[in-house]
């Protein structure tokens, strides 16, 4: 299983495929379908996190769902965790 630690607490790959769908998706209920999962469980793993890191992740208002800074940055972390390097490295 993929994870990622952060400030030593260990998150789940699933938190990362989460805030990547709610990125692409602009909306939690979408994010949710993409990653076939129900929205509870989706926002389970959200409020898991946020509660682990003390930091909000998501903001929701009547536009959708959009990360916040904290977790797009987060999320550009692991990206480049996940895939190290690219062509213009090479």
């Amino acid at each position: 299983m993929k994870s990622s630690e952060i400030d030593d607490i260990l998150l789940d790959y699933k938190l990362f495929d989460t805030l990547k769908a709610i990125n692409n998706e602009k909306s939690q209920r979408k994010a949710a379908n993409s990653l076939n999962i129900s929205h509870s469980v989706l926002n389970r793993r959200i409020l898991k996190a946020e509660n682990l890191l003390n930091q909000q992740l998501v903001t929701v208002s009547n536009r959708g769902s959009e990360l916040t800074s904290y977790a797009r940055s987060l999320l550009d972390d692991y990206e480049s965790y996940e895939h190290p390097g690219s062509e213009e490295d090479i």
